[in-house]
């Protein structure tokens, strides 16, 4: 019998391919208010921020204590709007949006500051480094962090 026109019941369909998850396909839902890590009984940044940046606001860190990988920032920057709302500065945001595209969850990371509060105004960086950089070399190693990033 000879089967004119259309395929046979033998031969192979091409099936596609089941779609693979991509960044494109998942939503950022946006960004996360990460809870701050308070500082160690061994650390008194609070003395140096004031004689160095004029501030008072002391950050020692932010996200998940225990978390194995650490972002070095050089300063906690903006956290809070005028009104003491909660805000994610547009250094987080961004950060928040690359650790996503990299599927690396929230939760498995740090960000601590070479600097523990955010600057008011001008100041000498050579001189607040000499004074901070001891400070985080010893939270880094405390913390055991992997770092991903300099300050």
């Amino acid at each position: 019998m000879h089967h004119q026109g259309g395929h046979s019941a033998t031969q192979h369909r091409h099936e596609s391919p089941q779609p693979r998850e991509t960044s494109a396909s998942r939503l950022f839902l946006g960004p996360e208010v990460l809870p701050e890590i308070p500082p160690p009984d061994w650390a008194v940044p609070d003395r140096l921020c004031p004689a160095v940046h004029g501030a008072y606001r002391v950050v020692w860190a932010e996200g998940y204590e225990g978390a194995p990988l650490g972002i070095i920032l050089d300063n906690p920057g903006l956290r809070q709007q005028f009104d003491d709302t909660a805000f994610v500065c547009p250094t987080r945001l961004t950060l928040q949006r690359a650790l996503w595209e990299a599927q690396i969850p929230l939760t498995a990371v740090q960000v601590v500051f070479l600097f523990k509060c955010r600057p008011r105004g001008p100041y000498d960086r050579t001189l607040a480094s000499s004074r901070f950089v001891p400070i985080l070399a010893e939270q880094v190693r405390a913390a055991s962090l992997a770092s991903l990033g300099g300050g």
